[in-house]
């Protein structure tokens, strides 16, 4: 079972880009004066497309990848005697020591590979 994880987080903060208003009326925005981030983590099978998620409160860290791998993800994708083999990003906590040990522990369950990291190189294909 092949599975791509991946964690977004969406502000709900708004922004006042363009608008259009009568000269000397500035526009207003009622906020409430807070700051909500939604935090979600995900995983799609291939090919099958299932997904899974978790949305969350807390800021993404290996507690709570770990907890979502173990709560969320191989209940769903593993199956006996089939592996999951997980994609994942280079997000800073899928390299702690912790979640390193998580995946040799449970390395007969789930194998995890990162995607190369990325590359701030705009000129590359230009060489190529």
């Amino acid at each position: 079972m092949i599975v791509y994880e991946g964690e977004a987080s969406f502000r709900q903060t708004p922004t006042l880009y363009r608008t259009w208003a009568r000269r000397g009326q500035q526009p207003e925005i009622p906020t409430r004066s807070e700051r909500h981030t939604q935090k979600i983590l995900g995983a799609l099978s291939v090919p099958q497309g299932d997904f899974v998620w978790r949305h969350q409160a807390e800021y993404f860290n290996a507690e709570t990848y770990l907890s979502f791998v173990d709560e969320e993800l191989l209940p769903n994708y593993y199956r006996r005697n089939h592996r999951v083999y997980l994609t994942q990003d280079n997000a800073s906590f899928n390299k702690k020591p912790e979640v390193l040990r998580y995946f040799a522990k449970h390395q007969r369950h789930i194998e995890a590979f990162s995607l190369p990291p990325y590359s701030l190189d705009f000129n590359a294909a230009e060489r190529l």
